[in-house]
């Protein structure tokens, strides 16, 4: 009997871990996503990959949202280069608390907020 359970806790303990590193990966490719793209628009949004990825882990503290969710829409974004400073981190923000009500992804949102944001007339 204690065999199985020791057995039982190994895999347990295996598949944490498991988890922990897909985890880890799916935070390590946002963040290079993010860093990319920053390289890519000149950093056109005003922010470091670090100080946005603080953004995303003060956002993750007030969602459903992680932070790698946060930071991959964060990249997504940062494409519409006319979005900049404290509007990107406003934005930011309500992009996650609309995807909330509205139970959407936060891609979507991003993409729906960064259209009406980069270009107001047109994204009407």
């Amino acid at each position: 009997m204690k065999t199985a359970a020791g057995v039982l806790g190994v895999r347990m303990l295996i598949n944490g871990l498991k988890s922990a590193t897909a985890a880890a990966e799916v935070q390590e490719q946002a963040e290079k996503k993010l860093i990319a793209v920053l390289k890519a628009t000149g950093s056109a949004a005003g922010f470091t990959a670090s100080q946005l990825t603080e953004n995303a882990k003060a956002i993750q503290q007030n969602s459903n949202f992680g932070d790698e969710a946060v930071i991959s829409m964060q990249a997504v974004l940062a494409t519409f280069k006319q979005i900049k400073g404290p509007v990107f981190t406003e934005a930011t923000q309500a992009i996650a608390d609309m995807s909330a009500v509205l139970g959407q992804d936060l891609q979507s949102g991003a993409i729906q907020v960064g259209k009406a944001l980069n270009d107001p007339i047109k994204g009407i």
